[in-house]
């Protein structure tokens, strides 16, 4: 008999419990219908709080333009990777939120949050290769470079419409590795369950899939009702001795709670975990643990909340564990396996980088934990300072970004000016780099390095100097979108001046925010009013605004009625290739887009910065 670690004997006391361990000592998982998510109603316990984060490829390059979807509302990442959902109604039980960019297979968070808290949450997206095409008539065998293996039936395969579909069928799939130090970054949700009982249970993992498959013309297809497709995923050496005979399968559901559904059963056979399936979505092999909701407060050995920080937390002896981020006061929060040992590992995962290793204990009911003291270890040290415009006035709506060594890190500033936070310092570096963006006027200071103490303070740091390349904020009746991509502007002479386009989201109408679409006689650095403009566009739409409504103006048509007044202002000409920078301000009525009797005056507003092509 092979020997088992601590977390090999606590799944084998679970499945016990569960009375389907045959006497040979097999696990057998009891196959069930999939579970019926209509029947499951979770708690929820609504606070209003800040997510910040970034979305980046598996490069770490930022991904731009990716769609952020939480509460029926789509936030869009800027050119940097970043994305802002400020001061919503957020669930502390569990708050889910989805990311979608072109070429990648969807991803997904599950943050629990604290009420009036910044919380911090980066989402790595896997990009969408092809690992081989078959024809539907006939099945295949689909082999993956990371040792996954999809089979196909003969005749398998629907379309969208659900009709059985003919013809070739492309592959995309890739296997999520269990024991990956990004793996919190990389999975969908997080490690919730919803088991056969509609009970929520907390999971090990030992393997992920993602699959997707296309027709010839690119639209998704699936397995048609009443067939499946078996799945092979391979089971990291260090993870074998643990792993069970059979383990359930889990699906992910990422439409309403972000969570997985368990869904059939896979057995080991030999270092892979093999099982069939009915449909695709992310695929996942876990063990269930009944769970406790865990809180506490991640500090220093002095006291000092650490924000922003990396933490795993495992069972005591096992390799997988659930993974988070401090928020802007050091609190951590989520639902643990019960009645085990849990160890917080805090540190910069991704760069091999472990500062400690905290028992928190082992619990039975919801906890908070209060304090998990950061062992002595000499590498933390504080951090102070404000931020300020170009003009030396607080800015509350700023961000901080923080080189140390190898690691970079970014805190968004919350109720004032001021900053304070503890770092930690992976590399034993001698110095480190500041700078500061004011978010509302998309200004950038200069970068400021100084040497590492156990006490920086910083003082007053300008955000000026630097402006943002490429941005527009529109601003309707106190309501205010950015965006940052679709845009452009475009004069007919060639000394840029004459005849003045502004096109944003209008060329590809892929802008679910607003359209904004600006003709004028002409470019040249000034402040122009209706009378200087040929035809103003402007659509705004829900959930970015309160409305959906549009309001139309051409002066050479003699149609401009809607537009009251407007002061548009132009500080920048940068020419071809360069950029076309100003402000603007008015006053429009907005016809309803859905009942056209409806009619409002609102204030119109914005700043920009897009460039000329």
């Amino acid at each position: 008999m092979k020997n088992l670690s601590l977390l090999g004997i606590l799944l084998l006391v679970f499945f016990s419990c569960r009375n389907d361990i045959e006497d040979d000592g097999s696990i057998t998982v009891m196959e069930t219908p999939p579970v019926i998510i209509d029947n499951y109603d979770p708690n929820s316990e609504i606070v209003e709080g800040t997510i910040y984060g970034k979305v980046y490829d598996e490069n770490e390059n930022p991904i731009a333009d990716a769609s952020i979807k939480y509460d029926g509302k789509t936030y869009k990442s800027d050119g940097e990777g970043r994305f802002f959902i400020e001061n919503e109604a957020l669930d502390r039980q569990g708050t889910f939120f989805t990311v979608e960019a072109e070429g990648y297979f969807k991803g997904s968070r599950r943050i629990y949050p604290k009420d009036g808290a910044v919380n911090y949450a980066y989402v790595q997206l896997l990009e969408i290769n092809n690992i081989g095409t078959f024809n539907s008539a006939d099945g295949g065998n689909m082999l993956g470079d990371d040792g996954i293996s999809i089979s196909f039936t003969p005749n398998s395969i629907s379309s969208a419409t659900g009709d059985l579909y003919n013809g070739p069928v492309t592959v995309a799939a890739k296997w999520l590795d269990p024991t990956a130090s990004n793996l919190g970054e990389i999975m969908p949700g997080s490690l919730l369950g919803l088991n056969s009982r509609v009970e929520e249970v907390s999971l090990v993992t030992f393997g992920m899939m993602a699959v997707e498959l296309f027709d010839e013309n690119g639209n998704k297809v699936n397995i048609a009702v009443g067939n499946t497709a078996t799945l092979s995923f391979p089971v990291p050496q260090e993870l074998l001795d643990d792993a069970p005979t059979e383990i359930p399968l889990w699906s992910f559901e990422d439409e309403q709670y972000g969570i997985w559904a368990e869904e059939g059963v896979a057995t080991l056979q030999g270092d892979k975990y093999v099982g069939q399936v009915s449909h695709f979505s992310f695929w996942n092999c876990d063990a269930p643990f009944p769970l406790v909701y865990i809180e506490g407060q991640l500090v220093t050995a002095d006291g000092a909340p650490l924000s922003n920080v990396n933490i795993g937390i495992y069972p005591d002896g096992g390799e997988t564990g659930a993974f988070g981020i401090t928020d802007n006061e050091g609190f951590f929060a989520g639902k643990m396996p019960k009645g085990q040992d849990l160890i917080l590992k805090v540190g910069y995962i991704d760069e091999d980088c472990l500062f400690s290793s905290i028992n928190l204990g082992s619990f039975d009911a919801d906890t908070n934990v209060g304090e998990a003291k950061l062992q002595e270890t000499g590498s933390d040290f504080e951090i102070s300072g404000s931020v300020v415009d170009c003009d030396n006035n607080p800015i509350t709506n700023a961000l901080i970004k923080l080189t140390v060594g190898n690691i970079k890190t970014e805190y968004l500033l919350h109720d004032d000016n001021t900053f304070s936070t503890s770092l930690l310092n992976c590399d034993n570096a001698a110095e480190l780099t500041i700078t500061v963006i004011d978010l509302e006027n998309f200004t950038e200071g200069a970068p400021t390095t100084v040497a590492i103490t156990p006490n920086v303070d910083f003082g007053e740091l300008q955000a000026c100097g630097v402006q943002l390349t490429e941005f527009f904020t529109l601003n309707v009746d106190g309501q205010t979108s950015s965006e940052f991509t679709d845009l452009v502007a475009s004069f007919e002479s060639p000394a840029n001046t004459d005849y003045l386009f502004v096109n944003i989201g209008l060329d590809t109408l892929s802008n679910d925010k607003f359209i904004f679409n600006l003709e004028m006689a002409t470019g040249g650095v000034g402040t122009y009013t209706k009378d200087d403009i040929y035809s103003l566009v402007v659509n705004i739409s829900e959930p970015e605004f309160n409305v959906d409504a549009r309001m139309y103006c051409n002066t050479i048509q003699g149609n401009c009625a809607e537009l009251s007044s407007l002061e548009f202002i132009i500080t920048e000409n940068g020419g071809i290739n360069g950029y076309l920078g100003g402000n603007f301000n008015g006053v429009a009525i907005f016809t309803d887009n859905v009942d056209e009797n409806i009619m409002n005056s609102y204030p119109l507003s914005g700043e920009f910065r897009v460039p000329i092509r």
